[in-house]
């Protein structure tokens, strides 16, 4: 494998000048925008998984005394007897 670099205007290869020490670019700066930005994503899916249970277990079980309704359907007391009905 050559070491050298490549001038980015002309596209042709170069070997690297012996004796210069190139600077490397300071990378940190980079890593933190993305680790905050990780953090921003996972935060956001945790809290939509969160939003979306608490709305399913407020609006999905409820209870009366002639009536229940949960994810799957609704029971209705019709003439002392429970009957089933899908959710539409």
């Amino acid at each position: 494998m050559r070491s050298g670099r490549r001038e980015a205007c002309l596209g042709v290869w170069t070997p690297k000048k012996r004796g210069r020490a190139e600077t490397q670019p300071d990378h940190s700066h980079h890593t933190v925008i993305m680790l905050i930005l990780l953090a921003g994503i996972f935060g956001v899916h945790i809290i939509g998984i969160i939003l979306l249970l608490v709305a399913t277990i407020d609006n999905a079980w409820w209870m009366t005394d002639t009536m229940a309704t949960d994810v799957w359907g609704r029971w209705l007391l019709q003439n002392g007897k429970w009957n089933f009905t899908d959710l539409p």
